[in-house]
C-alpha cells in the first residue's frame, strides 16, 4: 500500500511541475469551510500549493483534501467524521489546534507545537514530530513510520503498529476531574482538571461554598437568623406598609388583616335616608320606627359612638365620630348637588356632596341616526334613521339616507330602447345615444345595397359585376365536410367570403392577390373535400385544392386579374437554403454550422468538417459530483481522445453503480429535447476549454459560462484518480475519485 501512495505521490508531483503554484490565505469571508473558494484570497489549495490558516480562524474540512505543498495553521482546524486529510510528502506545521473526527494519512511530516485531539484515525507511514500535545481517543496506526514525541502523547485510544520511535507515548491520564480546591466538587485524587468545577450546590446563605453563614452576619436579610432590620410586620428592612390600614370594623374600607392603624377609615355619609335619625338622636341607645332604616344602613351600631366595633365607647372612637359628623355641629345638615346648572341639582341639599354632573346636552334616543351615548338631557335634535344609497354616483342614489344600507347600482349609460338597433339590456341609464332599425340590403356588392340600412332583410338580390370578375366559389364533396372552415382573403387583409361545407355562392373578386385559409376542427385534413374558384363566363379555374395530410390548418394563394402573388422564401444570399426565386422573406433561413453557434440543445465546440460534430451543454450539470468507485479500475473507461468520451460514459455506468456520479449525471440527462449526452472525454474536455472556455482559442471567448474551476472528464488515470482541468489556467491532471467538489458538464455528438 505504501508503495502504491508513493507512485501516486511522484505521479502527481511530475504532472504538477507544468503547473505555477502559489501561496493562498484562509479568510473566512464566506463560512467556516475549507472547500469554499471564496473563503481564501488567492484561490482554493490545489496540489503543490501553500496554505496559511491565521490565528483566530476556524476551517472546517468535511470532504477530501489533497496536501503536497506546506500548510501552516495558527488557528484551529476541525476534520468532520467523513472527511479526509491526505499529506502527501507535503509538510503540516500546526501552531494551534487540529481536531480530528474522521481521517488523517499521513505520508509526510506533520510538525506539531500545539494541540492534536484525535477521535477519528491517524495513518502514518511518515514523519510526525511532537514538540507540545497529542490527545489520542481514537485510533493511531504508526505503519513503518516514525513519531518522536518531545513532549506527551496522552494515549487513551487504540494504538497500532510499530512502537513510538523516541519518548513512548505516555498511557492515558486516570485521575481527571475538577482540581480547585474551592469548588465544592473539588477532586483530590484528580490530576488533570477537566473543566467540571462549580461553586453553587454547596454555597451558604452567604455565597460562599462549604460555608457557615457568618461571613455575612449584620446584613439584613442575608441568612435566615438575622432579624436585625425586620419591620413591625415581619418584613426585613421593611416600612410597616404590608400590614397598615383601617382597623374600625364600621368603616366602609375596614381591613381585617390591617394590624396597624394608618388613619385612612372612611364612613359612612350622612344622606336623605338616615339624616332625619341623625337629626333626632339616631346616636341614642333605642332603635325605634324612626330610625330603623338608618340603624339598618349602618348609620350608627347598636352601641352608639363604638366606631370600632370593640363594644365600648372610648376614646379610640373619637377618630371615627370626626370622621363621620365633623368638627362643627349641624342639625339641619341635607346632602346633595347644590349647583342649579347641574344635571343633578338638588333644591333639597343645603350641604354639597361633590355628586354634581354637567348638563351635557344631545339626541338621547339609541334608535335615531344621531344617538349621542354621553349626552343626559335630550335636545330635540334626534334624526329617524333613513336606510338607502348614499353614493352620490350611485344610479339609484338616495338623497335622504344617511344609513347605508349596501344597495347602490353603478350608472351604465346606453341605449335603453329595446326596440332600437343598438339596445343595450346592461344600460340603467339613457344617454341618447339610441339609433332607430333601418332594414333594408347591406351588403355593396348587390345593386340592392342600402347606404343607410344598419339591419340586413335578405333583400340583397342581384350581384353587381362591375370592375371585378365573376366568379362561382365551391367547396366540399369530401368525407366529413362539417369538420370544414374557411375564408378568402384580399390583399389588404380584408375577408372577402368565408363558411363551411359544403358550400356554393357566386362573388365578384377585384383583381388582387387572394389568400385562401383552410382549417379542420379535427386535424386530420379534409378527407378528399377540395375548393375551387372558377370563372362564370370563361371557365377559367384560378383556383382548387384542399387541406392535405393530417393537419388542422394551411393555405393557398390565389390570383385574380392576372395580380402576382407573392413568392416566400429565403432571401438571404448567404443562407445555405438561398430561394433566388422568393420575392418575400419568410424567415426559413438556415446558415452553415459554426463553432459557438447555439444548436441542438448546447453550444457547438468542435466541428469534424463532415457536417458532425461536439455539443457542450450550455450550462454546468453539477458543481458538487464525485467520478466515483475509488480505488476499483473500469475496463475501457480509459479513452482521452475526441470520439471516445461516450463510449467512457457507457462503460462507467456499466461498472460503477453509484448514483449521482459525474458520468451517471451526465448519462441521465435531458435537457434541449436530447436524451444523449454524456461525460466528455480528457480531449474533448480540453476542446471545450480551447474553443469555447477561457483558453480563447478562436477569439470567441468564455461563451461557455465555464467556471474558473476544476471539471471532470470521463477518461480514467488509473484505479484511484480519473483526469480533471482546471479551467483558470487550462492544466490537467489525475486527481482523486472520490473528491465529490468538482464541476461537471455534458457534451453530446451530433
Amino acid at each position: 500500500m505504501k508503495n502504491l501512495i508513493v507512485s501516486l505521490s511522484l505521479v502527481l508531483l511530475c504532472l504538477s511541475t507544468s503547473i505555477v503554484f502559489s501561496q493562498t490565505t484562509f479568510t473566512g469571508a464566506i463560512s467556516d469551510d475549507w472547500a469554499e473558494i471564496g473563503n481564501w484570497d488567492n484561490g482554493l489549495p490545489a496540489m503543490g500549493n501553500d496554505a496559511t490558516i491565521p490565528s483566530g480562524s476556524n476551517v472546517v474540512i468535511a470532504g477530501f483534501i489533497f496536501n503536497d505543498g506546506t500548510i501552516d495553521n495558527y488557528g484551529s482546524i476541525e476534520n468532520y467524521n467523513g472527511g479526509t486529510i491526505f499529506n502527501d510528502g507535503g509538510t503540516i506545521d500546526n501552531y494551534g489546534t487540529i481536531s480530528n473526527y474522521g481521517t488523517i494519512n499521513n505520508d509526510g511530516t506533520i510538525n506539531n507545537y500545539g494541540a492534536i485531539n484525535n477521535d477519528g484515525t491517524i495513518d502514518n507511514v511518515g514523519i510526525i514530530d511532537n514538540f507540545d500535545s497529542i490527545l489520542n481517543d481514537g485510533n493511531i496506526n504508526n505503519n513503518g513510520g516514525f513519531i518522536f514525541n518531545g513532549s506527551i502523547i496522552n494515549q487513551c485510544g487504540s494504538w497500532g503498529g510499530d512502537d513510538p520511535y523516541i519518548n513512548p507515548y505516555t498511557p492515558c491520564f486516570s485521575g481527571s476531574g475538577c482540581t480547585d480546591t474551592s469548588a465544592c466538587n473539588y477532586d483530590a485524587a484528580a490530576t488533570l482538571d477537566d473543566g467540571s468545577c462549580e461553586s453553587l450546590s454547596c454555597a451558604d446563605c452567604c455565597g460562599v461554598p462549604n460555608g457557615d453563614g457568618t461571613t455575612c452576619d449584620g446584613v439584613c436579610g442575608a441568612c435566615n437568623d438575622d432579624t436585625s432590620c425586620v419591620d413591625a410586620c415581619g418584613v426585613p428592612n421593611g416600612d410597616n406598609s404590608t400590614c397598615s390600614g383601617c382597623t374600625y370594623a364600621a368603616a366602609t374600607n375596614y381591613d381585617s388583616t390591617a394590624t396597624i392603624h394608618d388613619g385612612t377609615c372612611v364612613f359612612p355619609d350622612i344622606t336623605s335616608d338616615n339624616q332625619e335619625a341623625y337629626d333626632e338622636g339616631a346616636a341614642s341607645v333605642d332603635i325605634t320606627s324612626d330610625n330603623q332604616e338608618a340603624y339598618d344602613e349602618g348609620a350608627a351600631s347598636v352601641c352608639p359612638g363604638d366606631f370600632s366595633g370593640d363594644g365600648n365607647v372610648n376614646v379610640s372612637d373619637l377618630g371615627g365620630f370626626l370622621g363621620a359628623f365633623g368638627t362643627e355641629c349641624s342639625t339641619s345638615a341635607l346632602l346633595g348637588c347644590t349647583d342649579s346648572t347641574a344635571f343633578n341639582y338638588d333644591s333639597n341639599a343645603n350641604t354639597d356632596d361633590g355628586s354634581c354632573i354637567a348638563v351635557v346636552n344631545g339626541c338621547t334616543d339609541p334608535t335615531a341616526f344621531n344617538y349621542n351615548a354621553s349626552a343626559n338631557t335630550d335636545d330635540g335634535s334626534c334624526i329617524a334613521v333613513v336606510l338607502g344609497c348614499t353614493d352620490s354616483t350611485a344610479f339609484n342614489y338616495n338623497a335622504n339616507a344617511n344609513n347605508e344600507d349596501g344597495s347602490c347600482i353603478a350608472v351604465v349609460n346606453g341605449c335603453t330602447d329595446s326596440t332600437a338597433f343598438n339596445y343595450n339590456a346592461n344600460a340603467n341609464n339613457e344617454d341618447g345615444s339610441c339609433i332607430a332599425v333601418v332594414n333594408g340590403c347591406t351588403d355593396p356588392l348587390y345593386t340592392e345595397y342600402d347606404p343607410l340600412a344598419n339591419t340586413d332583410d335578405g333583400t340583397c338580390i342581384t350581384l353587381i359585376v362591375n370592375g371585378c370578375t365573376d366568379v362561382t366559389i365551391t367547396v366540399g364533396g369530401g368525407l366529413f365536410d362539417f369538420e370544414i372552415g374557411w375564408s378568402l382573403v384580399d390583399g389588404s387583409g380584408v375577408t372577402v367570403a368565408s363558411g363551411g361545407a359544403p358550400y356554393s355562392a357566386i362573388a365578384c373578386l377585384a383583381d388582387d392577390c387572394y389568400t385562401m385559409n383552410m382549417t379542420d376542427s379535427y386535424g386530420d385534413g379534409w378527407n378528399l373535400a377540395t375548393y375551387s374558384i372558377t370563372d362564370n363566363n370563361s371557365g377559367t379555374v384560378y383556383g382548387t385544392g384542399g387541406l392535405i395530410g393530417s393537419s388542422s390548418s394551411g393555405s393557398d394563394n390565389i390570383s385574380i386579374g392576372g395580380v402576382a402573388c407573392p413568392v416566400y422564401g429565403c432571401t438571404d444570399s448567404t443562407a445555405a437554403n438561398y430561394n433566388p426565386l422568393a420575392d418575400t422573406d419568410d424567415g426559413s433561413c438556415t446558415y452553415p454550422l459554426a463553432i459557438g453557434l447555439t444548436y441542438q440543445g448546447g453550444i457547438i465546440f468542435w466541428l469534424d468538417g463532415n457536417g458532425g460534430g461536439l455539443i457542450a451543454a450550455p450550462s454546468d450539470q453539477s458543481s458538487g459530483a464525485e467520478w466515483g468507485c475509488y480505488g476499483t479500475t473500469i475496463s475501457g473507461a480509459d479513452g482521452t481522445a475526441i470520439g471516445t468520451g461516450n463510449q467512457n460514459t457507457i462503460d462507467i455506468e456499466a461498472g460503477c453503480t453509484t448514483a449521482g456520479i459525474a458520468a451517471d449525471i451526465c448519462a441521465n440527462l435531458t435537457l434541449g429535447g436530447y436524451s444523449d449526452w454524456f461525460l466528455p472525454s480528457k480531449d474533448e474536455l480540453n476542446k471545450m476549454y480551447l474553443n469555447i472556455g477561457q483558453g480563447n482559442a478562436l477569439g470567441l471567448g468564455n461563451v461557455g459560462g465555464f467556471a474558473y474551476y476544476y471539471y471532470w472528464s470521463s477518461t480514467e488515470y488509473d484505479s484511484y484518480m480519473a483526469w480533471i482541468q482546471y479551467f483558470a489556467t487550462g492544466a490537467q491532471y489525475g486527481y482523486g475519485k472520490f473528491d465529490f467538489n468538482l464541476n461537471v458538464r455534458a457534451v453530446r455528438a451530433f
